[in-house]
């Protein structure tokens, strides 16, 4: 008696488009659907720099979605003292399995209070990559110029 019943039920179920869909997705694998964000070089990254220098960046968003995305990227860098403040953001549209490679330097101006942390983010995804850098004061010529200036006058009359 169950099987008559059954076979009706599996007959109904194959009918219906949603049921239809259902089987599908319980019967047959389903291609992984994501966003793939990676630094280009990684081993490249600097660890410290002098604050306000340039930093060299290189990352590649690749669109493994299954369709046409538009992504918008956004590099950020944040210290344990401050707020994270953007340093660079654009957006490009890709297709599917296609990937886009950004090189940008950035100028890190965090406290110097370490680590700064740059981080880069494609907004609407979840994904994100960092990198910390341990910032060091910029020593500017021309003061360093005068202090060695001086110091050879003040030397000169000892003498």
């Amino acid at each position: 008696m169950l099987g008559p019943i059954a076979a009706i039920a599996l007959a109904a179920s194959l009918v219906l488009p949603a049921s239809r869909h259902q089987w599908e997705l319980s019967i047959f694998r389903q291609p992984a659907r994501y966003t793939a964000l990676s630094f280009k070089d990684a081993s490249e990254l600097p660890t410290t720099a002098i604050s306000g220098s340039r930093i060299p960046v290189s990352f590649t968003i690749g669109n493994q979605e299954g369709r046409t995305l538009t992504y918008k990227y956004v590099v950020s860098e944040s210290d344990p003292a401050n707020f994270p403040q953007t340093m660079a953001t654009a957006a490009r549209t890709l297709g599917p399995g296609r990937t886009w490679t950004v090189s940008l330097d950035v100028k890190a101006t965090c406290s110097l209070v370490p680590p700064c942390r740059i981080v880069v983010s494609v907004a609407g995804h979840p994904e994100r990559i960092d990198l910390l850098v341990t910032l060091t004061p910029a020593v500017h010529k021309h003061h360093a110029r005068k202090s060695s200036h001086r110091a050879s006058r003040h030397h000169a009359r000892r003498t």
